[in-house]
């Protein structure tokens, strides 16, 4: 999410990961949504090939003077648990559209899909197993992460990779997703060329993980793996940007 796509290319020789993947695959080059650089309005671009509907990350209709905020998890979890809502606001707004989503082309148990801006229904098991995780850690990682600052996303992400790893090993599922907003938020901060290679890095490394799991999964033959970003950003040092 937020990857510049010539980044990547320029650091193809220090991402192993990412090298070997796709040196006998594709890489589409030029690739991009049209409309505003902003996440929520090119992933459903993205999500659906329909032209876009929702045109920003964040809403307000004045005649039925409601919000939507497309992006932000946890008013999405707490209205759940208030009105039984089961998914997530940009969700809501396609369906009232007509428009489907990629993820709606299989069948409820032919899929697995991670916690995203288009989500359908909630993980509350994945929230649940990531927080039991993140109390088990040690006093000395404790102690460590107080001083960086507590990471829930992190926690997240790392059970959301464990459960994407699991469900690769279930013949029936067909349809597999998982998002991390990692590179994004790193590049909204800054446009330090080695700092955003660390994120790189660790995303290489993620893919990895995921390639090695696939491989060994009972539907290897038949995987394709796809990986995208929602919009770039200007990174290039010295020019004043979003990061």
């Amino acid at each position: 999410m937020g990857c510049r796509e010539d980044l990547v290319e320029r650091n193809i020789g220090r991402l192993p990961w990412i090298k070997s993947i796709f040196e006998n695959g594709a890489v589409m080059r030029n690739f991009y949504v049209r409309g505003i650089s902003l996440s929520a309005p090119s992933w459903q671009m993205l999500d659906t090939g329909q032209h876009m509907v929702i045109r920003g990350n964040a809403e307000f209709d004045r005649n039925s003077t409601k919000v939507y905020d497309y992006l932000n998890f946890f008013p999405f979890y707490v209205g759940y648990a208030r009105s039984k809502r089961s998914d997530m606001p940009g969700v809501e707004v396609l369906d009232e559209c007509g428009i489907p989503l990629l993820i709606d082309r299989f069948a409820p148990e032919e899929r697995y899909q991670s916690m995203q801006l288009y989500q359908r229904g909630v993980r509350w098991q994945t929230l649940g197993d990531s927080l039991k995780a993140r109390f088990k850690r040690s006093a000395r990682q404790s102690i460590d992460e107080s001083q960086t600052g507590f990471d829930l996303g992190g926690s997240i992400y790392e059970q959301e990779e464990k459960d994407l790893i699991a469900a690769l090993d279930d013949p029936k599922i067909s349809y597999l997703d998982f998002y991390t907003g990692d590179f994004d938020h790193t590049a909204h901060l800054t446009n330090d060329p080695e700092v955003q290679f660390k994120v790189l890095q660790h995303l290489d490394a993620l893919l990895g993980r995921i390639w090695a799991a696939i491989q060994a999964s009972p539907l290897s033959k038949d995987t394709v793996l796809t990986v995208v970003s929602d919009h770039g950003m200007n990174s290039t040092p010295g020019v004043y940007s979003q990061g």
